[in-house]
């Protein structure tokens, strides 16, 4: 990941320090139902608006750009009706949006990656990133995956201790990462 490291920040920001972290298996991922009304849903046509509103509204690290959604997915259309999900509330607006993606290098194919997982900041907090997260890494199972990788941001700590409850543990290849993540698991 040395070349992953830091993103590019907001303007009047300093870089932002990425971490990777991998769950060695897709078993036994416990059972996270949705509180009544709520819904997992795949991806549809016209789904790309509606995932960058998301992102757009819960991001504050990264400039998000209405091409966003294509440099991180591409134009698979039906890879993205595998692969991208979106939360809906009981009045059916979308609320959250999480990815199970393909994985990357330096990872093998059963490898697969959880990928910009976020809900809307006024859905925060309720125990829904959750169900979220679980339905995500069920849908990578689904899809043949063995094991999952994601990468986030240290600045992202309720983020982090809920990958940490999910048996995600961190990806350490390096003193360097060493050296991040024992500062990180210090504050998680």
């Amino acid at each position: 990941m040395t070349d992953a490291r830091k993103r590019e920040p907001l303007p009047g920001q300093g870089p932002v320090e990425r971490v990777r972290m991998i769950r060695p298996g897709l078993a036994d991922l416990g059972a996270y139902p949705l509180p009544p009304g709520f819904r997992l849903r795949s991806y549809q046509a016209g789904d790309r608006d509606r995932w960058l509103r998301i992102i757009t509204a819960t991001e504050q690290h990264l400039p998000v750009t209405a091409g966003l959604h294509h440099r991180a997915f591409g134009t698979a259309e039906a890879e993205l009706a595998r692969r991208q999900l979106f939360l809906e509330a009981p009045d059916g607006a979308e609320v959250g949006t999480a990815t199970a993606w393909f994985g990357g290098e330096p990872f093998s194919p059963d490898w697969g990656r959880v990928h910009w997982l976020a809900l809307l900041p006024c859905w925060q907090g309720q125990g829904l990133s959750r169900p979220l997260l679980a339905g995500t890494l069920r849908q990578l199972r689904d899809l043949g995956h063995q094991r999952a990788y994601l990468i986030t941001e240290i600045v992202r700590r309720p983020a982090i201790r809920l990958y940490l409850k999910f048996g995600f543990t961190p990806d350490i290849r390096s003193e360097a990462d060493a050296v991040i993540w024992r500062a990180v698991l210090s504050q998680a």
